[in-house]
């Protein structure tokens, strides 16, 4: 494009200078030929007034004396002179015989002068055969003349002059041509050159190279325009930058996002796609962009929700469930935004609405529900059962009871269901406060062998009573730990009196303390009827129980677990369980070593 501006520039200014030199050599030509014509006249007019004046007195009278006149005007005489009378007769003539000359009452300029006193005309003459400029004048006066004079010279004389003087104008214009061609030239240079220049940075900013500046040579237009380039190229680059920079917290922050976002243009092809909304279509960001919705997600209700989006327009709100492995629930967002939408196969924009999907991860929630249900069924359960008891026979003993050891068994069942609604409800506060936010530990330096021993102390009878062989051992030097000793106390009593429990006569009930992997690792282990394998992942939830009818039997409540797990979690650490029916349980449980 420079190029061809410098050309279509510099042959404009050639033509420019051409056509003006060419103008102005043709006026200035036309200008001296006129000149010289004038000159010329002027000339022929004066030397026929002069001979008027010599042949005035004989004119007409003495023809044969304005002859001699005409004729001793001399060879230093140049103009052809001739002296005609009114009617047309030459009487006089320098280069000819009058005598045998024809009348010349028909030449204009004779009959110009005879009326107005002076006549020119510029005509081939019939006698010499060459261009001749005629100059008559009036002798006398207008109303009885007595003749004209006229004058003329070949018009040869001025255009030999003119030719010669047209070779210097030529020569003069060539030699201006050729200057303005040149100056034309580097004219045309010096506008174009800056121009390329800002073309090639403009080009250059076009394509995304924001490192290149124009050269600023000049304070003139092309100066301002090279200087408005910079400027625009440095506004550019900030406004990029800033664009970049919320443009990438815009995706770390939708990339990071839990709820899956994605946009869907007017074709319903996936233009965005964050990495929670691929997981849940089971894809990837790359995968799924620039493809048709059906086709990374293959689901029909997701296809049908965005058709009835679409249908009522604004914002739409779905329950969504995909069902896999494992069930995940949604709560699916439809937003219409009216707007333009990028089409990714061909690159261009499509009119249509934009529509965006946030898929809310509501499966916890929903898990959250069904165990709040689960713990209302089960503590409605939980309750009922003593209370039905107690009910039952307290109505019994109001009816009247005339044993008296069936009223005291009646007492003592009443008793023990009171005393387990007792035990329900202060685990179902111990288990509150432990979760509540404000749940806070009194920590301090203690001996987890200490604390083992002690609560095997308060098993004392039961284990005597089962005959059981128990065990506190340490493995290498084990570090007091920093802990709440009451908590601590309680997550032992749990584990061992669950192993005391579910352990047959005879049996054995051991705990370890040792160190692993930088904290301190505790097993209590029970030779006791062990856990099922399909049980085992719900131990730890509230009133869960293996043995239902076995467990309420021995009195417990289903919360020991759930409390133990959330005191060892709450001091920083982790337990588990393992088990084999018929071959005992393991409990085990890592806190972390504050030494």
């Amino acid at each position: 494009m420079p190029k061809r501006f410098f050309w279509r520039l510099y042959i404009s200014c050639a033509v420019l200078a051409v056509v003006c030199i060419a103008l102005a050599g043709s006026v200035t030509y036309g200008i001296v030929t006129k000149h010289h014509l004038a000159r010329l006249e002027q000339e022929l007019h004066e030397n026929a007034v002069l001979i008027s004046r010599l042949v005035e007195n004989d004119l007409g009278k003495n023809n044969d004396r304005v002859q001699q006149i005409v004729q001793s005007l001399g060879d230093d005489f140049r103009p052809r002179a001739t002296v005609i009378l009114p009617d047309g007769t030459v009487a006089g003539e320098t280069d000819e015989d009058p005598l045998r000359m024809e009348n010349h009452a028909d030449r204009p300029e004779i009959a110009r002068a005879l009326k107005g006193g002076r006549g020119k005309e510029e005509r081939v003459s019939p006698t010499l055969g060459v261009r001749m400029l005629y100059v008559a004048v009036r002798v006398g006066p207008a109303g009885s003349p007595k003749g004209v004079v006229r004058c003329a010279l070949p018009v040869t004389e001025v255009e030999a002059q003119m030719a010669f003087f047209s070779t210097v104008i030529i020569a003069c214009s060539g030699l201006g041509v050729g200057l303005a061609l040149l100056i034309s030239f580097f004219i045309s240079l010096k506008i174009t050159s800056p121009i390329a220049h800002m073309t090639e940075v403009a080009m250059d900013i076009a394509s995304g190279r924001l490192d290149r500046r124009a050269d600023v040579t000049s304070k003139d237009e092309l100066g301002n325009l090279a200087g408005a380039l910079n400027a625009m190229r440095a506004r550019l680059v900030e406004q990029i930058t800033t664009i970049e920079r919320d443009r990438g917290q815009l995706e770390t922050v939708l990339s990071t996002m839990a709820e899956g976002v994605a946009a869907i243009d007017a074709r319903e092809h996936i233009v965005f796609i964050n990495d929670a909304a691929a997981g849940a279509l089971e894809t990837t960001p790359a995968e799924a962009t620039g493809k048709p919705l059906w086709e990374v997600s293959r689901n029909p209700a997701l296809e049908r929700f965005l058709q009835e989006a679409k249908k009522s327009g604004g914002t739409k709100t779905f329950q969504w469930s995909l069902r896999g492995g494992e069930a995940r629930y949604y709560e699916l967002t439809i937003v219409e935004v009216t707007g333009t939408a990028l089409s990714q196969d061909a690159g261009e924009a499509e009119r249509g609405p934009t529509h965006i999907l946030v898929l809310h991860d509501i499966t916890t929630l929903r898990k959250l529900e069904r165990m709040r249900r689960d713990f209302i069924a089960n503590i409605s359960h939980e309750l009922k059962s003593p209370l039905t008891a107690i009910r039952g026979f307290i109505e019994t003993l109001q009816a009247g009871v005339q044993d008296p050891a069936k009223a005291d068994e009646f007492l003592k069942i009443i008793d023990r269901h009171a005393r387990r609604l007792d035990d329900l409800v202060s685990d179902l506060l111990e288990l509150s406060a432990i979760e509540s936010p404000d749940f806070t530990l009194d920590k301090g330096s203690v001996s987890l062998k200490e604390i083992a021993e002690s609560a095997l102390e308060l098993l004392a009878r039961e284990i005597s009573a089962k005959r059981l062989q128990v065990e506190v051992c340490c493995t290498g030097a084990v570090p007091a730990v920093r802990a709440d000793r009451i908590r601590l106390e309680q997550v032992f009593i749990n584990l061992l009196d669950n192993a005391v429990k579910y352990t047959s006569p005879g049996g054995e009930v051991k705990v370890t303390i040792g160190r692993e992997d930088g904290m301190v690792k505790v097993e209590v282990c029970d030779t006791g009827i062990g856990i099922p394998g399909k049980d085992i992942p719900h131990v730890f939830e509230r009133f869960y129980r293996v043995d239902k009818a076995r467990s309420r039997e021995m009195g417990g409540t289903g919360l020991g677990l759930a409390i133990v797990k959330h005191i060892i979690q709450a001091h920083g650490g982790d337990i588990s369980v393992e088990s084999r029916v018929g071959r005992g349980t393991t409990f085990t449980f890592h806190l972390p070593i504050n030494e």
